[in-house]
């Protein structure tokens, strides 16, 4: 390998996540299913549980963008840092609706509760997808359950709500007791972390075994198989054989990288 390419050069090392398509595991396409499931049956929340790094957010995406269901608007909001006046005209912008409330609560309220009644009306079902719901402002969070406890007509919408998985899996109760179907992601296996390790080598136009036997079964070890932490793991171990210009990637190259990856962590 060189430091300016594949194995072939030419091919430049770029962010793998920019790379990718959607890999999806058992547990990542189980929470598809149920996110399907919630929307064609009409059950009014779900909630989106997992480990941090596990791809909650990757099947909420992959769900906007690929879901079957016709005629159905689908919003989804990041919610991290963000006040309930941002989160409701990003609702508005999302559900077709110019807001001019500028800001002001009680217009953007009515707002939000026109553009509902105007779906609602026209028969177009709609799939709300709060993401981050644990990491938004306090009254960000109150609006979500205003909201939750306000528009309770039937067919109105469906709500996802998200968490980060900071304090996975402890969810606070008035969101246990909103949610329909709990819907959890988990980490990918050994053997799907094994596939998803080719994926990503793929994306490089690198060979499959760049890993060698020993560095490709450490790579599951340490990482235990949570996506966003194999993605980062590999680029570590690959920048630092294409710095040696080594031709495979040994368990001893994965586990220095492992090493500053947890200082790169300690740091932050």
């Amino acid at each position: 390998m060189s430091a300016d390419g594949g194995a072939q050069g030419g091919v430049p090392l770029a962010p793998f996540d920019t790379r990718l398509d959607f890999f999806a595991g058992a547990s990542h396409r189980e929470a598809l299913a149920r996110l399907e499931y919630l929307v064609e049956t009409g059950l009014r929340c779900g909630v989106v549980i997992g480990p941090k790094g596990a791809g909650k957010t990757t099947v909420l995406r992959a769900f906007v963008e690929q879901s079957a269901i016709s005629h159905l608007t689908k919003v989804q909001l990041d919610l991290r840092a963000l006040s309930a006046a941002e989160a409701l005209r990003r609702l508005c912008q999302g559900l077709g609706i110019t807001s001019h409330a500028r800001g002001r609560l009680s217009l953007l309220w009515q707002e939000v509760g026109d553009a509902f009644a105007g779906h609602r009306h026209a028969k177009r079902p709609c799939v709300v997808i709060f993401d981050h719901l644990d990491r938004a402002l306090p009254d960000c969070q109150q609006a979500v359950e205003r909201l939750l406890l306000h528009d309770a007509e039937p067919a109105a919408a469906t709500f996802v709500l998200a968490f980060s998985g900071h304090s996975f899996p402890v969810v606070a109760k008035e969101w246990r007791q909103a949610a329909d179907l709990r819907i959890e992601v988990a980490p990918l296996t050994a053997e799907e972390t094994v596939a998803f390790v080719e994926r990503l080598l793929r994306a490089l136009e690198l060979p499959n075994d760049a890993f060698d036997a020993a560095a490709s079964a450490i790579l599951f070890d340490l990482t235990r198989g949570v996506p966003r932490d194999v993605i980062r793991l590999c680029e570590l171990s690959l920048l630092s054989a294409m710095q040696d210009d080594k031709r495979s990637i040994s368990a001893d190259v994965v586990e220095a990288a492992m090493r500053e990856l947890s200082l790169l962590r300690s740091s932050a």
